[in-house]
């Protein structure tokens, strides 16, 4: 790879042959890092919290610090940290589980394929046949509540903080969590 041609989506080879070959990727793959291009390395990694003492799972290396508590405690499940603000949730009532990284290691000798860009992590029974799922993404966390029956519960409350922010309800699906300047920070999207 050469990696001073590097963009937010793209990656650039130089084959064996002189020639270049171009990858562009349908989402970001880097993000900048002291003024270059870096890969994402979503991989997850136990780490003591300093704040509680307690394991989370942290992903490597992002601009977007995402941190999963390992066992629920119903005071936080989740927190990001972006650009120095944090926002952090859990869900009200929910019960106790310890969150388990999920999916296998794939290993290819593929040059494009990149294995450290997502990952998934899975608390279950979070409530009476429910199971909660996270997908970090590059630039996105995707949140999944799994129904594992048609008896299971379909209503939830959730208990966000996000110190230093300012909410603004866009429409009945969406809420914009801004800085003091304005800028959106973080976007919450209501499920379906």
């Amino acid at each position: 790879e050469v990696i001073e041609k590097r963009e937010a989506n793209t990656k650039v080879f130089r084959l064996s042959d002189g020639t270049y070959m171009y990858a562009e990727y349908p989402q970001q793959i880097h993000f900048k890092e002291n003024n270059k291009w870096t890969d994402y390395d979503n991989t997850l990694i136990e780490e003591k919290s300093e704040e509680t003492n307690n394991t989370e799972l942290v992903n490597s290396k992002s601009d977007i610090k995402v941190k999963f508590s390992k066992k629920t405690n119903g005071k936080k499940i989740v927190q990001i940290e972006k650009s120095g603000y944090k926002i952090s949730w859990h869900y009200t009532n929910a019960q106790k589980s310890t969150g388990t990284i999920e999916g296998e290691k794939v290993v290819s000798n593929d040059k494009f394929f990149l294995d450290k860009l997502t990952s998934t992590v899975l608390y279950k029974n979070i409530y009476e046949d429910i199971d909660l799922e996270y997908v970090v993404l590059p630039t996105a966390l995707k949140e999944n509540i799994i129904l594992k029956s048609n008896a299971a519960q379909t209503v939830f409350e959730v208990e966000y903080k996000a110190n230093g922010l300012i909410p603004q309800q866009i429409d009945s699906q969406t809420v914009f969590l801004n800085d003091e300047d304005g800028e959106t920070i973080y976007t919450i999207s209501a499920p379906y």
